[in-house]
């Protein structure tokens, strides 16, 4: 009996090499980048020359989050990378200050809740309501 999709617990288990050809484990991509867990994802923008995870991982642990999957991808035609991280916190207000903070370019930043962008929305709204009377 062939199935689908295997845990990664057993890809540990068995030797891809052992298997018969089309037989290869496969794993959702969503299950591998942690697309089900709740957080919120970064990306950013720099110098190939000037990554380190080490350094990232620092900035993100120091606000008492995690990473719970990083993707790097070059930009073509430039010696710059996006950095794409997934992070186990919804609100990262503070984890992106901090970033502008070491002089990271964040290029995109998706929450699941954005005070700060809920207050200049409501904000605006009052103002517009204001103009209108």
């Amino acid at each position: 009996m062939h199935k689908d999709f295997i845990s990664e617990a057993e890809i540990y288990d068995r030797n891809v090499t052992d298997m018969p050809a089309g037989e290869y484990p496969f794993i959702p991509l969503g299950n591998i980048a942690a697309m089900n867990t709740p957080g919120g994802v970064i990306v950013l923008e720099l110098n190939a020359n000037d990554y380190s995870l080490a350094q990232i991982a620092r900035i993100v642990e120091d606000n008492d989050a995690k990473i719970l999957s990083s993707h790097v991808t070059s930009i073509p035609n430039s010696f710059k990378i996006e950095v794409t991280l997934k992070i186990n916190q919804i609100d990262l207000t503070f984890i992106i200050r901090s970033f502008m903070r070491f002089d990271y370019h964040i290029k995109a930043s998706f929450q699941g809740n954005n005070r700060y962008e809920d207050i200049l929305r409501k904000n605006y709204d009052q103002f517009m309501l204001y103009l209108n009377v």
